[in-house]
Parts: structure tokens; C-alpha cells; sequence
């Protein structure tokens, strides 16, 4: 069985890794069964841990929460739930970028530069980490055209924090 100091190294490394986590840990009597069941996770007091992976601000869509007969197994399950929903994000998130290139180059007559992109709400490191596979999704999308991403310096002009209003 995981002890206190084992979990509070665990957190350790956690917040190490990612300084944005945001995590907090309580015992409640009041969850000895799940919302979901009704299933009986332990006696007595539950262990209750939320975790924010992306920091208390990050979104709605950040918090998880994890229970379990000690603060180990409540961890293990609010990390499995952010794996899970990371995962539903970022696939979410490639496919928004996907639909912004497409849109972007119509209106732009030319593939669009990450500034453009950032414009749209996409930061760098989304950019960086979801570009390609954006760019794969706007290809299959719009029957194997041949989308990409520009970097700012390649497209000619001074980055923009957006792109030129519509033409009327």
C-alpha cells in the first residue's frame, strides 16, 4: 500500500515535469460510493484527488477527478481520466486546425502561415506538435489537396498577429 510520502513524491515529480499541473488531495466520507454506481470503492473515507493538468486555468475541459481507497489509487485514476481526455483533445484540436487551414487557404489564395494560424487561436506549441497531422487531416478532408503550413519567414511579408480582414 502507497503512503502518504510515496504520493507526495509522485506529486513531486508530476509538478516537476509539468509546472501548470495543479493537483489537490482530500479524504471525504461523504464519497463512500461513486456518483456513477453507486459501487462501494472503500470504507470509511474516500480518498479524493483533482487534478488539473493544465493548471487550475486551463479549461473545463483540465479537471479530472480520481477516487480511491488510498491516495495512490485515487491519483492512478485521475491520471488515467487526463490521458483519456488529452487524448480527445488534442484530436478535437487537430481537426480544428485541420477546418482553419482549409478555411485560411481558400479565403487567403495561398496555404497559411503559422502567424495566420496563431490568429485562429492555435499557439506555437500546438502548431509545432499538431501541424503535421492537421495538414494530413485537411488532405483527406478536401480529397488529397495539397494543404500546408507556411512559417512565417517563407511567406513573403512581415508576420501578422492575423490575417487580412475578408473581401466583401
Amino acid at each position: 500500500m502507497e503512503g502518504i510520502m510515496q504520493f507526495r513524491e509522485r506529486v513531486i515529480a508530476i509538478r516537476t515535469d509539468n509546472p501548470d499541473a495543479w493537483i489537490s488531495a482530500s479524504l471525504d466520507l461523504n464519497k463512500a460510493y461513486t456518483d456513477e454506481k453507486k459501487k462501494r470503492v472503500a470504507d470509511g473515507l474516500i480518498c479524493e484527488v483533482t487534478y488539473w493538468p493544465r493548471g487550475i486555468t486551463g479549461g473545463a475541459t483540465s479537471k479530472v477527478e480520481g477516487l480511491g481507497a488510498t491516495f495512490g489509487a485515487a491519483l492512478d485514476s485521475a491520471l488515467a481520466q487526463a490521458e483519456a481526455a488529452e487524448a480527445d483533445y488534442q484530436k478535437t484540436r487537430i481537426g480544428d486546425l485541420a477546418e482553419a487551414i482549409i478555411r485560411l487557404a481558400f479565403r487567403l489564395g495561398d496555404m497559411p502561415t503559422e502567424s495566420a494560424l496563431r490568429g485562429e487561436g492555435f499557439d506555437q506549441a500546438e502548431l509545432d506538435a499538431l501541424g503535421g497531422q492537421a495538414v494530413d487531416q485537411a488532405n483527406d478532408m478536401a480529397a488529397g489537396a495539397p494543404f500546408a503550413i507556411l512559417p512565417d519567414a517563407t511567406a513573403g511579408n512581415e508576420p501578422t498577429d492575423g490575417i487580412p480582414e475578408e473581401p466583401d
